[in-house]
């Protein structure tokens, strides 16, 4: 019998909590240049922002949730 913690929704959740994270780096990013006028510089903010983006790309694709919901049963 399957708990809700078993491995394949385990691996959904994770991919769900990576996207969250994701999302709220590049918000608060967003709204540090927005409200407080923080500079977006190669040396700081780009490479961090550009990784978020690039993570928030490759953990909701079609592709990703159905590798992380291959061993469910339907």
């Amino acid at each position: 019998m399957a708990g809700p913690l078993t491995a394949p929704a385990g691996r959904n959740w994770a991919r769900v909590v990576v996207m969250v994270f994701s999302t709220l780096s590049i918000a608060s990013s967003f709204v540090a240049w927005w409200a407080q006028g923080q500079e977006i510089t190669l040396q700081s903010t780009f490479l961090s922002l550009s990784l978020d983006i690039l993570i928030l790309l490759a953990v909701s694709s079609q592709s990703a949730a159905a590798y992380a919901r291959r061993g469910e049963k339907r």
